[in-house]
């Protein structure tokens, strides 16, 4: 199982979201709990350039986040048009 974690920064952005999407992602990030590895989440990519670094895709917005040693860290929260 996997564990969840939310950077400060990500956590300010989630909270600037209108709160129909914002509750969209926070149930998409609960569901990684119940998986072992991101790739087993169905709209989670991994990102290219860095290891461990993968994309969760929620309606229009982009969800940023790393792999360490099953702590899923979030660190960035972006719309589709400003998120790459």
């Amino acid at each position: 199982m996997l564990i969840v974690s939310i950077h400060p920064r990500a956590e300010k952005e989630l909270f600037n979201i209108p709160k129909k999407f914002r509750d969209a992602i926070i149930r998409e990030v609960e569901s990684l709990k119940k998986f072992s590895h991101p790739h087993q989440h169905r709209q989670i990519i991994k990102l290219g350039g860095r290891e461990n670094r993968y994309r969760l895709r929620v309606g229009d917005y982009r969800v940023k986040m790393e792999l360490r040693d099953e702590v899923v860290r979030i660190y960035e929260i972006k719309h589709r048009q400003a998120g790459y």
